[in-house]
């Protein structure tokens, strides 16, 4: 995540490091299996069963731990709360709340939430996600980052990729001297990532080693600033080596076909070199089209079947 996210557990909205870098969701589907004689199955979908919602953070600063006595509060009083962060709403019961008290300022946490019910609105189409937007998105998130690291080499690094990524039509369709031309930038600010994550690395080092350092209001300050810088550099890393990794499944489509047609669809195309119409997110992907109707004449990139099965897919 580039930013955090807003999260909000019944009146008490969590902020800075309380605010977990992931949260889970999902669950099973409760099956009654019935095995017949013969080996035959019948499986019945019973309903969901939701997953527990757990993270874990840090209550930090004067009041963190009248913070977590609060929230402690709310586990004690048992009721239903709403559960709300990004497109997610629930309705849950806090489980359990652990918290270790360090210091006055400083109390780690984890929390479960059992779900009562999801109000979540539900997805029925899977939009299809193309490598430009996969990287665009990336990129998106390490420029977010980069604003909060207040870098100035790093920010300059990440106009100059910016600038190498608009300046390509379309990744997805690129050659390998275009997707070059975007590796050569990437990997100037992965570098200088690197750099920095070793400078706040050693930071936090060293004011560990100093007895008492982190006793002084400099160094607790100091400490905070260091940590917060280390966690945004880590968030880039991982932005910019799915950048990478995007980049280079681009290229590693052998043998694929070209192919000029006059309008028609992409069910088409896929139906005649794959015998699958379902196929078409493939043809879209490699020509970075999110429509499945083509309009005009238009000459589309066509990977061969068995790359479909690869993992030609972004990675997001």
């Amino acid at each position: 995540m580039a930013q955090k996210i807003q999260l909000q557990l019944g009146n008490f909205v969590f902020g800075a490091y309380e605010v977990p870098g992931s949260i889970n969701f999902g669950g099973e589907q409760a099956l009654a299996v019935h095995d017949l004689i013969g080996g035959a199955r019948v499986v019945d979908a019973v309903g969901r069963k939701d997953d527990d919602l757990s993270w874990s953070g840090l209550f930090l600063g004067l009041q963190a731990l009248a913070r977590a006595r609060f929230v402690d509060s709310l586990r004690i009083q048992g009721k239903a709360l709403p559960l709300t962060w990004s497109a997610f709403s629930y309705l849950v019961a806090i489980k359990s709340f652990h918290c270790s008290f360090e210091r006055s300022y400083k109390l780690p946490y984890s929390i479960v939430c059992t779900v009562v019910r999801d109000n979540t609105t539900q997805i029925k189409t899977a939009p299809p996600l193309t490598f430009d937007a996969a990287i665009l998105g990336d990129l998106n998130d390490a420029k977010a980052l980069a604003a909060s690291i207040n870098d100035g080499p790093l920010s300059g690094l990440l106009n100059t990729l910016d600038s190498a990524i608009h300046a390509v039509a379309s990744v997805a369709a690129a050659a390998q001297s275009a997707i070059n031309s975007v590796l050569l930038p990437l990997q100037a600010v992965q570098a200088r990532v690197a750099t920095l994550t070793a400078a706040a690395g050693n930071t936090l080092a060293n004011l560990k080693s100093v007895p008492g350092q982190l006793a002084t209001s400099a160094g607790f300050l100091r400490h905070n600033a260091s940590s917060a810088r280390l966690q945004n550099l880590y968030r880039m890393q991982g932005s910019l080596s799915r950048m990478q990794a995007n980049l280079g499944i681009i290229n590693k489509i052998p043998n694929a076909t070209t192919v000029t047609v006059v309008g028609g669809t992409l069910f088409d195309l896929a139906a005649q070199y794959y015998r699958d119409p379902t196929q078409w997110t493939v043809i879209a992907q490699a020509n970075g089209l999110t429509d499945p109707f083509i309009n005009g004449i238009q000459t589309l990139t066509i990977p061969p079947a068995q790359a479909n099965a690869a993992g030609g897919i972004p990675i997001h």
